[in-house]
């Protein structure tokens, strides 16, 4: 094998990885580093973390997710919130409660002290309603509104940095 033919395969090698990372990152899974303490304590400031961007081309957010979207009116910055109110159903809260279709649903990952109210609203098709786990410290639906599907950027789904935290997001 001649020095050619050695550089040639080793730009090819270069070219498929470029296009696969391209691919990959397009598509699939994205790096992402939560910006402020919205979703303490599930996911705290600085945490580096993949996005699962495929999984709403087969399917819809489901209650309980927790995704990244971006809102243009809000300019460059993305959002990281968890899914609270599916399309069609009737949300509000009350002494800290989220009620949904007038049932209290269960959310083991927020502290029990806050109590805020939000109006009853019907969640309109294509849009979920979002919230932070600290919410306190959260600007979600709450004040910004429903959050079209398209507009989600992907499920967070593994924490890989700080190393001594590393984890699933469930």
């Amino acid at each position: 094998m001649n020095l050619k033919q050695i550089a040639r395969e080793a730009l090819e090698i270069i070219v498929t990885a470029m296009v696969l990372a391209y691919l990959i990152q397009g598509f699939v899974v994205q790096s992402w580093i939560v910006d402020g303490p919205s979703m303490e304590p599930t996911v705290l400031d600085t945490e580096r973390l993949f996005l699962n961007k495929f999984i709403y081309r087969l399917g819809s957010p489901k209650r309980g997710d927790i995704v990244v979207f971006h809102l243009p009116k809000r300019g460059d910055k993305d959002f990281i919130k968890r899914v609270i109110g599916l399309p069609g159903e009737t949300l509000e809260v009350k002494l800290g409660r989220v009620y949904i279709n007038q049932q209290p649903i269960d959310e083991p990952y927020i502290r029990k002290d806050v109590l805020s109210e939000y109006s009853k609203i019907v969640v309109p098709q294509g849009h979920v309603f979002v919230m932070g786990d600290n919410r306190p410290n959260s600007h979600d639906s709450r004040a910004f509104g429903t959050v079209p599907i398209n507009l989600i950027r992907g499920k967070a789904i593994f924490v890989y940095w700080p190393v001594d935290r590393v984890r699933l997001i469930r």
